[in-house]
C-alpha cells in the first residue's frame, strides 16, 4: 500500500517519509481508515495519500469504487444555488472542497472525496433536485456540461450500485 501511495514521488525522484507514510498506510489496513487521534500534520499527510489510492491509478478496481472526473467544477457554487433553500446540502459541498472520510469537518479541504452507494444516491437526489430549477443558467453551457460530466456519471453509479470517489487537482 505504501508502494502504491508514493509512485508519483518515486517517479519524479522525489522522498517521501517512507516510515511516516508505512505506519499511517498500516494503521489503516489493520483499523480501516479513520482520523481519530491524528494530529493534523499527520491527516494531511493521509489526505494526500488517499488521493493516490482511491485515484484510478490506485486501488479503483479493487475497492470497487467509480471514480468521478477529474475536472474541477467551478460552477459548483451556481449548482448548489440552485437547489432549493429546503433542501439540506450535505454532499455537492464534497465536490468542491472534498471530505475528509468518516469526519463531520468539511473546512481541512482535503481535495478527495468517497462515497458509499448511499450517500451517491444522496448526491444524485440533490443535483437531481438543483437541475429542476426553473430558473434561467447564468450560461446555457454550464447545464449541458452538469447533465453530461455530473447527472450522467452519478446515474451510471447509482444504477451498479457502487460507492464513488473523486480526486481535486
Amino acid at each position: 500500500m505504501a508502494e502504491a501511495a508514493t509512485w508519483e514521488e518515486k517517479d519524479a525522484g522525489g522522498d517521501a517519509n517512507m516510515e511516516q507514510i508505512s505506519h499511517l498506510l498500516k494503521r489503516v489496513a489493520t483499523n480501516g481508515l479513520s482520523y481519530t487521534s491524528l494530529s493534523e500534520p499527520e491527516a494531511r499527510i493521509l489526505d494526500h495519500r488517499l488521493k493516490v489510492l482511491f485515484s484510478p491509478w490506485g486501488f479503483e478496481e479493487e475497492l470497487d469504487i467509480e471514480h468521478e472526473s477529474a475536472e474541477p467544477y467551478s460552477h459548483m457554487m451556481e449548482l448548489e444555488d440552485r437547489v432549493p433553500k429546503t433542501i439540506e446540502l450535505r454532499f455537492l459541498p464534497m465536490l468542491r472542497f472534498g471530505w475528509r472520510y468518516g469526519t463531520t469537518e468539511m473546512e481541512a479541504e482535503p481535495e478527495y472525496f468517497i462515497l458509499h452507494p448511499e450517500h451517491v444516491e444522496a448526491l444524485a437526489e440533490e443535483v437531481t433536485s438543483a437541475m429542476a430549477n426553473p430558473e434561467p443558467w447564468s450560461d446555457a453551457l454550464l447545464r449541458e456540461m452538469v447533465e453530461q460530466k455530473l447527472q450522467q456519471v452519478l446515474a451510471s453509479v447509482t444504477s451498479k450500485r457502487r460507492g464513488m470517489a473523486g480526486v481535486q487537482s
